[in-house]
């Protein structure tokens, strides 16, 4: 029997990008040409998804929306949505402070060795400036479409995606035309979408080699603690929160799970909530949920429902204050769980805004401003899980407000979580 390649399934080819870009990476650590070869290779694969992912967003957006005539059905879709992202993103940053506060650092790490860790040359350890909610708020409505397309502003893109839509739904049979192009343009951008997940396993290799050779399989021995205290709470988060949401709505947490696997296999890989959009916002209409939720909810999700990131953002602060031994009280903790609420909102979509706010928040509570260098070295190692969670939220968020608004088909959703 001849061996095929293109019968091994995604799930299979991604885990083998996986594996093979580890024993890469350690094979060339610290190797300048493996480097520059996996930096391109890994780049590629992201920005060829990257480019399909605006069309995506405005052309589903217009299908969507144009298919809601009753505008009242539309704002309460939007407030019923923004509500649910706060509540989760509260809930999640608590649990993130709570087991900060009752895990001591201290006693299960050598903390003072972490003083002496100094900036490796290769991570890139990202910069911005953070804006303040009244900037973040004036940012929602771009002055420019052409140059929010230009940077990838996915709250200005998908108000100008809004906006479009209701003017189309005014003007009426007259526009039917920019209707039909939409869903030209998102068959084909979907269509691509299949052709370079193709690509994946190579793209992911990539990736995953360029962490392992920049940093290393030894610097992340002293950290070791600190992640798996960070992987475990956001599957404790997982299992109190989404478990038990997804089972008061009806749904089967285990085979939903299953039916979204090569999705959460490709977050976890790449780092990217992104990469994965396309993907999911198919995976959710074939699952029986309308296209006017899945082309509002999870577009929206991927900037302002990143639960993950945001138990991330609270462990890590903790984290940092417990190796310069820096105390908190109560007051002290409700200022960092308000300022990550306030300062994810001022770099929503930003590449690296979890090491951004970090940065932000410790330096309030007295953490010297180089120390966000200790934790750089394993930030790829953490946004790996981050990554897994926020997809798993933003699937779970969908199905929720579908569900709350009886916009999805159950005999659909039942006869297709069968098939896996």
């Amino acid at each position: 029997m001849k061996f095929k390649i293109s019968k091994i399934s995604i799930t299979k080819k991604i885990f083998i990008g996986l594996f093979l870009g580890i024993i890469l990476g350690i094979l060339f650590y610290k190797n300048d040409t493996f480097i520059a070869i996996s930096s391109v290779v890994g780049s590629w694969f992201l920005h060829l998804v990257y480019m399909l992912v605006i069309p995506i967003i405005i052309s589903n957006v217009i299908i969507g929306l144009n298919n809601i005539k009753n505008s009242d059905k539309l704002i309460r879709l939007g407030i019923k949505t923004l509500v649910y992202f706060e509540i989760l993103s509260i809930s999640a940053i608590c649990i993130g402070l709570i087991i900060g506060t009752m895990i001591n650092f201290n006693n299960f790490m050598d903390m003072s060795s972490l003083h002496n860790i100094q900036l490796n040359n290769t991570l890139d350890i990202p910069t911005r400036n953070i804006t303040n909610f009244q900037t973040f708020l004036i940012n929602i409505v771009p002055y420019n479409i052409f140059n929010t397309l230009t940077q990838g502003d996915f709250l200005g893109i998908l108000f100008f995606s809004i906006v479009l839509s209701l003017g189309i739904m005014k003007v009426g049979r007259k526009a039917e035309i920019l209707i039909d192009v939409s869903k030209a343009i998102s068959k084909v951008m979907f269509k691509l979408v299949n052709g370079i997940m193709h690509f994946a396993p190579v793209g992911i290799a990539g990736l995953i080699g360029l962490t392992v050779a920049k940093t290393g399989i030894v610097s992340l021995i002293p950290l070791t603690f600190y992640m798996i205290i960070i992987y475990f709470a956001c599957f404790l988060f997982f299992l109190l929160i989404i478990v038990p949401i997804l089972k008061i709505n009806h749904f089967k947490v285990i085979k939903f799970l299953k039916y979204i696997k090569e999705e959460l296999l490709l977050g976890f890989s790449t780092s990217s909530s992104e990469t994965t959009l396309p993907m999911i916002m198919k995976k959710m209409e074939k699952l029986g949920v309308k296209k006017e939720v899945t082309s509002f909810v999870i577009p929206l999700g991927y900037t302002m429902n990143l639960d993950a990131a945001g138990i991330y953002q609270a462990l890590a602060v903790l984290f940092l204050t417990q190796v310069y031994n820096i105390p908190l009280d109560a007051p002290k903790l409700i200022m960092i769980l308000f300022s990550i609420i306030i300062l994810s909102k001022g770099v929503a979509g930003v590449a690296g805004a979890s090491i951004i706010i970090v940065s932000a928040v410790s330096t309030m509570v007295g953490v010297p401003p180089q120390a966000i260098v200790i934790i750089a070295a394993v930030d790829r190692f953490t946004d790996m899980i981050r990554t897994l969670f926020n997809v798993i939220g933003n699937s779970t968020a969908t199905l929720v407000i579908a569900n709350s608004e009886n916009m999805i088909d159950r005999d659909k959703y039942n006869k297709e979580l069968l098939k896996k």
